[in-house]
């Protein structure tokens, strides 16, 4: 395993790892993340939250480039593969995804992503949540808290 450092199967199957890039990329990641600001960013205003999001990849800094890149490449889908049993196919239009800002202080309500691609005509299968924090601290709040079923107690904080 050289991207996950840990596959765990309960409360559902997931990932995680905190060594994910090396540091050097990673903080250039955190330099060149668009500030709130930014007029490439697209704004949603939805019931779950504030937030923007940026998927245009000709709107990307470089290292985010070189990001797309390493999770793109045949190597890192190998390791999904091998850890999830999947067949994966990657969404080159990062619909739904790509980059994601959120306001001081806003709170993202819990939620089901979307499953089905129309472009595709495939599922979603898996989800990559990668954070730019450089220097976080957990009074910030914020955290990642997965559900494996908003009906079930059982939660995951990240």
């Amino acid at each position: 395993m050289k991207y996950f450092s840990t596959w765990e199967t309960k409360p559902f199957f997931h990932g995680h790892s905190n060594r994910f890039l090396d540091d050097a990329l990673a903080l250039q990641i955190g330099k060149d993340f668009p500030h709130w600001d930014d007029p490439a960013w697209e704004t949603f205003d939805s019931p779950y939250g504030l937030k923007k999001e940026l998927s245009n990849r000709e709107l990307f800094p470089p290292s985010l480039l070189t990001f797309l890149s390493i999770v793109e490449s045949d190597e890192f889908l190998h390791e999904l593969k091998e850890a999830t049993g999947l067949e994966l196919e990657i969404d080159l239009n990062l619909f739904g995804g790509g980059l994601n800002i959120y306001p001081p202080n806003s709170r993202l309500q819990k939620h089901t992503d979307f499953n089905y691609n129309n472009d595709l005509k495939k599922y979603r299968a898996l989800n990559l949540l990668y954070f730019v924090n450089e220097n976080y601290d957990s009074s910030y709040g914020g955290e990642l808290i997965l559900h494996p079923n908003p009906a079930y107690k059982d939660v995951i904080k990240i």
